[in-house]
């Protein structure tokens, strides 16, 4: 019988047991390490890299020894003063690793026994050791896809939500598309970045490629609906003749979900991604014609995604001087909708003030395109909306309008805490509405009938604006969804009192929002404040927030 090959030989360097070779034992480097270069070790105890990134990435495979003695008789594995496992040497040299008591659910941190008799204790590849002890980072909490969902549903969806009640999105059964589900995962993790305020390497790397296979799918996706639009131009399908449009419908929410992640969570410059989306947006919606199908769609996420994007396109326009591609008929569709304002009721004042943006916003547009003001028939026609009490008037020169009286905004009620009590949720709608009345009354005099910064009329609505926005509580979330106005207002805004309350309350709105546009936006007004321009034109103004970042 022909004896079992040795393949091994007992003290061997952890390089020839990788290789299953016969090592020499020669010290302190054997013959084949030293002829192959590898880096020769024969400590008792060494630590793999496993679980998380470094099963995939760049750390993939590889094995990084510590010296025998960075491991000691129950040395102890330390997270900012949390115990997390001790570890104790046998009498054959190998580590066995206590009950983990530190580690939260979905940590790295394990024991298991290698092929080839070692010990192999699971640690974060961000893992630093010392002489006495092996520190470990704060391990990032792994969340898994059903994580993320839940996340996305309970947690990112409730802030694009003003509404006293919560949206019944069933994100779940919305997202059999394996695209719509990376891209609500990519979402959702880098809401939950922020929000945990996590720093971690394999956090950010995970974020990063969360984000690029959502592209990468999303791109696949578009590709293989281009080509079934073309079979179905051929070939007409439905009852009507009409084309299918649920794997557009998800493609569009997709893409919004990418406005939302790039725009509004974590704004990017790279690529000019933001603004990138933002046009793939209105192309899916031009291309495929299939919006008016989409207002018929009054629930679940498609309808949140639409009047998440029809606002982005809103706020775009107004402080670019683009065509808004939302028409201010359209506005008034979305009428029992379930938007990001809740589900408002035909006729409601938020709808018609939308709607008066909008029209305002293709006014601004002629303006800035061919350098001509619009008639002031059109521009009452506008202030009639914004003015239900008809006290809009004329200046003697016929041309310039004067201001918009303000809602009296009664104070808050103080409370037995020494602070305020909000307003009911009713009168909190008002003073809502009127933040965006305010805004679209300085729209009007900045960009439509060119006043300078410092005319009386725009700082009189700057003032307006802001006791809508500081001086009072608003009901629930409401004041947490004033980022627009806040934007607009703040950059029109001259007194440092004010301009420290606004600052305050954008500080606080960021603490419930957990948006990377709150910094950009709290950086932008802090430099507008440091160097004021009075003679800065509108466009020129907001030319450096205006492609970087969405709010609303």
């Amino acid at each position: 019988m022909v004896p079992k090959r040795i393949r091994t030989v007992e003290g061997s360097c952890w390089p020839c047991k990788d290789r299953r070779v016969i090592c020499d034992l020669q010290q302190p480097e054997c013959s084949r390490c030293a002829t192959s270069g590898r880096a020769c070790n024969y400590s008792k105890v060494r630590l793999k890299w496993c679980n998380g990134i470094a099963a995939r990435g760049r750390f993939a495979g590889r094995n990084d020894p510590v010296s025998a003695a960075a491991v000691t008789a129950n040395a102890t594995f330390s997270t900012g003063g949390r115990t997390l496992a001790n570890v104790t040497t046998t009498t054959d040299g190998s580590a066995v690793a206590a009950a983990d008591t530190g580690f939260g659910e979905g940590s790295s941190s394990s024991e298991r026994s290698d092929d080839d008799g070692s010990s192999v204790i699971s640690l974060s590849p961000s893992a630093s050791f010392s002489v006495l002890s092996a520190t470990v980072l704060e391990p990032a909490f792994v969340m898994t896809a059903d994580h993320l969902m839940l996340y996305f549903q309970h947690e990112v969806l409730d802030r694009f939500n003003v509404a006293q009640d919560r949206l019944q999105v069933d994100v779940g059964s919305a997202c059999k598309d394996p695209a719509l589900l990376q891209s609500v995962t990519a979402v959702a993790n880098a809401h939950h970045f922020l929000y945990a305020r996590r720093s971690q390497q394999d956090a950010i790397l995970a974020k990063k490629i969360a984000r690029l296979t959502a592209i990468k799918l999303f791109r696949e996706r578009l590709q293989v609906s281009r080509v079934r639009r073309r079979q179905q131009q051929l070939v007409k399908t439905g009852a009507d003749g009409g084309l299918d449009i649920a794997p557009v419908k998800d493609l569009f929410v997709i893409n919004v979900l990418f406005c939302i992640l790039d725009g509004i969570i974590e704004p990017l410059d790279e690529g000019a991604a933001t603004y990138l989306h933002f046009r793939g947006g209105r192309a899916i919606l031009a291309q495929w014609g299939f919006l008016d199908q989409l207002f018929r769609v009054k629930k679940g996420l498609s309808a949140l995604m639409l009047s998440i994007f029809a606002t982005m396109d809103l706020t775009h326009s107004l402080l670019t001087g683009e065509r808004p591609y939302f028409s201010p008929e359209s506005w008034m569709d979305f009428a029992d909708c379930e938007g990001w304002w809740g589900v408002l009721p035909p006729g409601d004042q938020f709808l018609e003030i939308m709607a008066a943006l909008s029209h305002i916003a293709r006014l601004g547009h002629q303006y800035r395109s061919i350098g001509v003001s619009p008639p002031l028939k059109e521009i009452l026609s506008v202030w009639n909306t914004l003015d239900p009490n008809g006290s809009g008037l004329m200046d003697k020169s016929g041309f310039v309008i004067t201001s918009l009286p303000a809602i009296p905004l009664e104070p808050s009620a103080p409370s037995d805490t020494g602070g305020s009590q909000p307003l009911n949720y009713d009168r909190s709608w008002e003073v809502f509405c009127s933040a965006y009345r305010q805004t679209a009354l300085i729209y009007i005099y900045r960009a439509v009938c060119n006043l300078p910064l410092t005319h009386p009329r725009v700082q009189r609505a700057t003032e307006a604006g802001h006791r809508a926005i500081c001086e009072t509580r608003l009901a629930g979330k409401l004041s947490h969804c004033l980022l627009f106005p806040t934007l607009v207002i703040g950059s029109q805004c001259l007194i440092p009192e004010q301009q420290r309350a606004l600052r305050k309350n954008l500080l606080l709105t960021g603490t419930f929002l957990y948006f990377g546009s709150i910094p950009v936006m709290d950086q932008f007004l802090q430099k507008l404040w440091a160097t004021p321009d009075p003679d800065v034109s509108w466009w020129d103004c907001f030319e450096s927030i205006s492609r970087k970042t969405f709010l609303f």
